[in-house]
């Protein structure tokens, strides 16, 4: 399998929540991410809207569904950020 990404992913066993809509929070767990994006799993597949908020920690992160495969979702940062290699950032 050929990496196609620029930017180096850090892996990570975080648990984080999307916010998908003014009232929904959904749990997730993140186990990669870069200054652009980060890979995140669902408890079960699911459909989302293609703008959420990642949060973990105090980070909340505008973010965009850019692709998923059953349970797994492929987030796209609005805007880079900062610190990479330390995921509590």
């Amino acid at each position: 399998m050929i990496n196609r990404r620029k930017i180096k992913r850090t892996k990570c066993a975080l648990r984080a929540r999307l916010n998908d809509g003014p009232e929904t929070t959904i749990q997730v767990k993140m186990f990669d991410f870069s200054s652009r994006g980060a890979r995140i799993q669902l408890a079960q597949a699911q459909g989302l809207p293609q703008k959420v908020l990642l949060i973990f920690g105090a980070n909340k992160i505008p973010a965009e569904c850019v692709w998923q495969k059953g349970n797994e979702i492929g987030l796209s940062f609005e805007s880079p950020i900062g610190n990479t290699s330390n995921p509590g950032i």
